[in-house]
């Protein structure tokens, strides 16, 4: 199931927003109501599709429930999984977002901005919600500055056009974890 809204300039365009998932039965429904805001905020069509891998709670009823489509795959690897989800989905931009990440229209125009302006994919900084630890805090400004400076996409939300992913071979599956940061420098070649 999708939903959708006016494409704006785009007649015809559809936004895939990817999302593996692998027990996430508590996290999802924040991730898929940010998705809906964001994406009508924007006036874009869109879908959403849930890699649902392997999941032995309501994962999948709960995405259901909140307009998604679902893809079972059983790989319990990431990497695996976003690349079924991308397989399954229909759209020509292309964006990867984890159960647990809550994203804004901001966001989603800025990558929206950056693909029209000619990029061919790209990511967002991380933003934790609630009490953050001082050393977390740190940490996170500097690892977000120094993805920026390398010119890298953080896993929770990556973009790309769907022939960007095509030619770059998406996400690596011989990864364990760090798939993003492969698939960021494939997409800068």
């Amino acid at each position: 199931m999708s939903r959708e809204a006016p494409s704006g300039d785009d007649e015809g365009a559809v936004i895939s927003f990817v999302i593996p998932a692998w027990n996430e039965e508590a996290s999802l429904p924040r991730t898929l109501r940010s998705i809906h805001d964001a994406a009508r905020a924007a006036g874009e069509a869109y879908e959403i599709v849930v890699a649902d891998d392997a999941s032995d709670d309501r994962t999948a009823e709960t995405a259901r429930a909140h307009g998604a489509r679902v893809v079972p795959v059983a790989h319990r690897q990431i990497a695996a999984t976003r690349n079924s989800g991308a397989r399954a989905a229909r759209g020509e931009v292309l964006v990867f977002v984890d159960a647990d990440t809550a994203i804004d229209a901001e966001v989603l125009r800025g990558a929206l901005d950056a693909l029209r302006a000619g990029a061919v994919g790209g990511g967002a900084g991380v933003r934790f919600d609630g009490r953050v630890p001082l050393y977390a805090k740190v940490l996170t400004v500097s690892l977000r500055a120094a993805f920026r400076c390398l010119r890298l996409a953080c896993g929770c939300f990556v973009f790309c056009t769907r022939e960007a992913f095509a030619a770059s071979g998406g996400f690596d599956e011989t990864m364990f974890g760090a798939e993003e940061i492969a698939i960021s420098r494939a997409l800068a070649r």
